[in-house]
This record gives C-alpha cells, sequence and structure tokens, in this order.
C-alpha cells in the first residue's frame, strides 16, 4: 500500500491512475475500498480523503505501477 500526503495535481494524479496496467485502489478512511480507474466520483473521492489530512492510502494490483507511482510521489515532493 501506498500513502500520498501531498498530492499537488488531482488531475496529474488521476491521469497516471488511468495509464496503470492494473487495478488503482483508493482505501477509504472508513474502510471501504473504491477502484479509482472505474470510478466516476474519482476526483471528488480524492478531494475528500486529501482534505481529512490523513493521507491517500492506495493500493496497486500489477506491479509494473508502482514504479510510476513512487516517481510521482518524488517529483510531488520537490
Amino acid at each position: 500500500m501506498l500513502t500520498f500526503f501531498l498530492i499537488p495535481d488531482i488531475k496529474q494524479f488521476l491521469t497516471l491512475v488511468n495509464k496503470s496496467c492494473g487495478e488503482v485502489m483508493l482505501h477509504m478512511p472508513n474502510g471501504n475500498k473504491h477502484d479509482l480507474k472505474r470510478s466516476n466520483d474519482a476526483y471528488q473521492m480524492l478531494e475528500t480523503v486529501k482534505s481529512k489530512g490523513i493521507g491517500v492510502k492506495i493500493s496497486l494490483s500489477d506491479r509494473r505501477d508502482v514504479s510510476p507511482f513512487i516517481q510521482y510521489m518524488a517529483e510531488a515532493a520537490l
């Protein structure tokens, strides 16, 4: 599981989600999970979780997606 404490551009993040090879599951604070690739409300869900200040937690079903998300995290920290 990856946790993002900083997502400066949610649209860019969602572009990365849509380019991913596998599922990108958003872990909600209440324990529910939502597949961001298949959700029409992905932007709103990310904004809701982000606004709580607890970090956005995602899990990836395909290992090939790990590197692009880690790179995004590193670039967001600059």
